[in-house]
């Protein structure tokens, strides 16, 4: 495969928080397999000539052999609307005679199953990171009634889409759906009849795990900058103020252990700092000595993490956090942190997550929010 250019077709955007570490970094790495093997990252985005969003790109790729490009986005509202994208992308392969194609998600894997060509594609990946309907219901819970129907259609509309893409059986070329969790898979094959021989689990994107020497020297280096003691008991968020993350239950949570132990602490990684800090604030039982937040880059956090004990993903009860898999839980992982989670999260629950990360098995907090 060295000689094959490796295609990426996004369509959720290079603005996407996840971009950087879920779709750069792992087509970085599946390059190095093959030295001289050239990527090309192809994103549909709302703003096409965006300087931005491409300069964005670019510094994330940083000397790899991956060339970005653009493509303007049309809105999705039933398959047929997909049209004028799966002709632009059917464009741009035919300047290929051959290549590997990865397609995020299932807009991008309806746009690749429907443009590339049988001859030319000789292999294709469908990664399958959650579950598109269930997550649009889940954003508009709380919508007025009188959207409720349009939201129902919606979200209908998500879910033939994702029948279409992970239940229809490709055969004309190579065809894989590449799933973050077994929860996941599972739901594609009962709930969307995937062929379960097709369908492999995501490791290339699980962060590089820390030996035991780089995390005791960041511990005590870290502890030390942010004035923590080096027996106090650390519990870390590395999150945003986003409703679905549950910073409120995780305060109320610390809240809670801090009144068992006055030795805890919470570290909050976050890019909301003022935000999270009214909120700490609100909890009269929390002093401020027992909490730091800091905001911190993407190349930084594993240093940070490295300094606590336990990693705090907190969940609804929800199908969309059953088989998703929290990048936040593989980094905690990486740096050798235990996990406190309410069992809301299936990948969490599951020995295989820790089997596949050679660690121990984690805590966890019994009950639900």
């Amino acid at each position: 495969m060295e000689h094959i250019p490796l295609i990426a077709v996004i369509h959720d955007g290079i603005h996407n928080s996840v971009c950087e570490s879920q779709v750069i970094e792992p087509l970085k790495k599946r390059l190095l397999e093959y030295p001289g093997r050239k990527g090309y990252l192809i994103t549909f985005e709302k703003h096409t000539h965006s300087k931005e969003a491409k300069s964005k790109a670019l510094k994330a790729i940083g000397y790899a052999p991956i060339t970005v490009i653009t493509a303007s986005r049309t809105p999705f509202i039933t398959r047929y609307t997909l049209k004028p994208m799966v002709f632009k992308l059917h464009t741009l392969l035919q300047a290929f005679d051959c290549y590997e194609l990865i397609a995020r998600g299932p807009i991008a894997g309806y746009l690749a199953l429907n443009a590339a060509s049988p001859k030319a594609c000789l292999k294709l990946t469908v990664q399958a990171r959650g579950l598109l309907g269930h997550e649009y219901r889940y954003t508009h819970e709380q919508a007025p009634w009188y959207m409720h129907a349009w939201h129902a259609w919606r979200a209908r509309q998500f879910d033939a889409l994702e029948k279409t893409v992970y239940g229809t059986c490709h055969t004309s070329y190579p065809y894989t759906i590449e799933s973050v969790s077994v929860a996941l898979s599972d739901h594609l094959i009962h709930c969307y009849c995937a062929d379960s021989s097709r369908i492999i689990q995501a490791h290339i994107d699980i962060p590089h795990t820390l030996s035991l020497q780089e995390r005791m020297r960041m511990r005590a280096q870290i502890r030390a900058q942010l004035g923590l003691d080096e027996h106090a008991y650390i519990m870390c968020y590395s999150g945003s103020i986003k409703a679905w993350q549950c910073p409120q239950e995780t305060i109320t949570l610390f809240a809670q252990t801090y009144t068992h132990n006055t030795n805890a602490r919470l570290v909050i990684l976050t890019l909301d700092v003022e935000a999270f800090a009214q909120l700490i604030q609100a909890h009269r039982t929390i002093p401020s000595h027992a909490y730091r937040i800091v905001q911190v880059t993407p190349a930084e956090l594993i240093n940070y993490l490295s300094a606590c004990d336990a990693g705090i993903v907190l969940r609804s009860p929800h199908i969309v956090n059953w088989v998703s898999r929290p990048t936040k839980a593989l980094e905690y992982r990486a740096a050798g942190l235990d996990i406190i989670h309410n069992n809301t999260i299936g990948m969490l629950c599951c020995p295989l997550f820790d089997a596949t990360l050679h660690k121990k098995s984690h805590p966890h907090v019994d009950g639900s929010l």
